[in-house]
């Protein structure tokens, strides 16, 4: 009896132990091995199969030079006794203009909120390098799937190791795929963005994120655009209530019912200027060191003076006293601006005007 009790205890610490050690992996090793993936609930947004290997075995996923694509594993369950650890190898092979980065996301098995892991910000002077994505206990979802985002990137993925292991009957569910952006575009209409989009598989998203920025990498939510209940393809509009400023991004956040997240082209729209602005003349463009320019204004007052890049980033400010009628100003800039294209923007009260400036 002492020896099957001795046994049992064996039995169970091993049992423990092998539970505490679970371990999801993939090492995208071969062709084969990869095209087999999908049916067994992994999702690919771009990504293909590489031959080119980042640590051991024989390949890696890469995918093309994008705004957004991803990897989505089957859904898995929550590590017992300790963080979620999510490990990979990758390599940055060309950049874009945006973030460049690698974006670690868990979406719950219910269907609720994505939670964001973490965003690493990379570049192709990393190499190749192994990083480690974790997650505190508290944070993590009783069933999930971990959604690997590269944004603005071509990059390698290999060796991807979590410590956790795959949802009983989480891969018997037939897969949807993700609602497809077939255009993205935008004009201004009484200096305010008026943005169209279309999409395929329309039936399959659940809705849209309207994200606007000032710079083009930091972007916030201007709007929610539902999707309609249509089958197939299908159009959508939205009209920004803030007023455009010297150059204004717009980038689509795609959502869709099966959790999973895509982003689509960045546009950029420029301010047109409001209604009654004030006419806003540059004197000598391009413009040497001194910046000579002359606008109205229908009142006395306290005029400011900002010059943006055709980024949107501001790199200069200034305030003046304006008379009313027309003004005169003269700038020196020797010291302000690098050469290159700028735009002038002279808000006073309600007026505002821009013009375009090249700095020699």
């Amino acid at each position: 009896m002492k020896k099957f009790s001795t046994l049992s205890a064996f039995l169970c610490s091993l049992l423990i132990a092998s539970s505490a050690s679970a371990q999801f992996s993939q090492s995208f090793n071969s062709a084969t091995e990869v095209s087999a993936l999908p049916s067994s609930c992994w999702q690919f947004k771009d990504f293909i199969y590489s031959g080119t290997d980042l640590s051991t075995g024989s390949g890696s996923m890469i995918n093309p030079l994008s705004d957004s694509s991803y990897i989505t594993t089957p859904l898995l369950n929550k590590p017992s006794g300790g963080p979620l650890v999510i490990t990979l190898t990758y390599r940055v092979n060309q950049t874009k203009p945006g973030i460049n980065a690698l974006k670690v996301i868990l979406l719950p098995g219910d269907g609720g909120a994505e939670l964001n892991v973490r965003k690493l910000n990379v570049n192709t002077s990393d190499g190749i390098t192994t990083v480690d994505f974790s997650q505190p206990a508290s944070k993590v979802p009783t069933t999930f799937t971990v959604q690997i985002v590269a944004l603005n990137i071509d990059v390698n993925i290999d060796d991807l190791s979590i410590n956790t292991d795959l949802t009983p009957g989480g891969c018997t569910a037939p897969i949807t795929l993700p609602v497809k952006l077939l255009g993205f575009a935008g004009s201004t209409l009484n200096n305010k963005a008026q943005l169209k989009w279309s999409v395929a598989d329309n039936e399959t998203g659940d809705h849209f994120q309207v994200l606007r920025s000032a710079d083009g990498r930091n972007f916030s939510e201007a709007g929610v655009v539902f999707i309609n209940a249509k089958v197939g393809a299908e159009s959508y509009s939205f009209t920004d209530a803030t007023e455009l400023g010297a150059a204004t991004f717009y980038q689509l956040k795609i959502v869709n019912k099966n959790g999973s997240i895509a982003y689509s082209n960045i546009i950029t729209l420029k301010s047109t200027g409001t209604k009654g602005a004030s006419g806003l003349s540059i004197l000598q463009n391009p413009v040497a060191a001194t910046l000579n320019f002359s606008y109205s204004a229908t009142a006395a007052g306290q005029s400011n003076v900002a010059i943006y890049t055709t980024t949107g980033v501001k790199v200069y400010s200034s305030r003046l006293s304006s008379v009313k009628g027309a003004n005169a100003v003269s700038l020196p800039l020797q010291q302000h601006l690098a050469a290159g294209t700028y735009i002038l923007e002279i808000t006073n009260g309600s007026e505002r005007s821009t013009a375009k400036m090249v700095k020699q």
